[in-house]
């Protein structure tokens, strides 16, 4: 019988797809779970993997790129979480999205979790900049940010 810690094993090693399980770990306000996080910014950023075609963003930092994968992580923001983390050599590759996002995409969600300890501030930062500070994400009233807003009723 799969257990659940060898299914989120599986889903780490890109064996499994997100889609196919309820997330790892369970959600306390004390303490949020990156699994749980990550299924909503999925549902979120591609309708939980069924419209990864995302769009070319047209000014800003990203400007000429589009998001990729399930999670809509942005190619700078990849290559960014290369250079912070330890990743096995395929996963050192931005062409490897298929294989690596979930595991790209855990190390962010983990990083911000961590860093800001409120669920919906992590997905304003996910959406408007993972860099930006808590104090930051206070002034611009996240709150009210449309992204926030269904970040919560999920």
């Amino acid at each position: 019988m799969l257990k659940k810690e060898n299914l989120c094993h599986l889903v780490a090693s890109g064996v499994v797809l997100l889609g196919l399980f309820w997330p790892c770990g369970a959600y306390t306000s004390q303490q949020p779970s990156t699994g749980h996080f990550l299924a909503k910014i999925a549902i979120l950023e591609s309708n939980n993997g069924q419209n990864t075609n995302h769009k070319k963003m047209e000014k800003g930092i990203h400007r000429g790129d589009s998001a990729q994968g399930i999670y809509g992580l942005m190619p700078n923001t990849i290559k960014e979480i290369i250079n912070r983390g330890k990743f096995s050599k395929d996963c050192e590759n931005l062409k490897n999205i298929k294989k690596c996002e979930y595991i790209w995409a855990y190390f962010l969600a983990d990083k911000l979790l961590k860093r800001l300890q409120n669920p919906a501030m992590c997905a304003y930062a996910w959406f408007y900049g993972h860099n930006l500070s808590k104090k930051e994400i206070i002034r611009r009233k996240y709150k009210k940010s449309f992204y926030v807003k269904r970040f919560n009723k999920l």
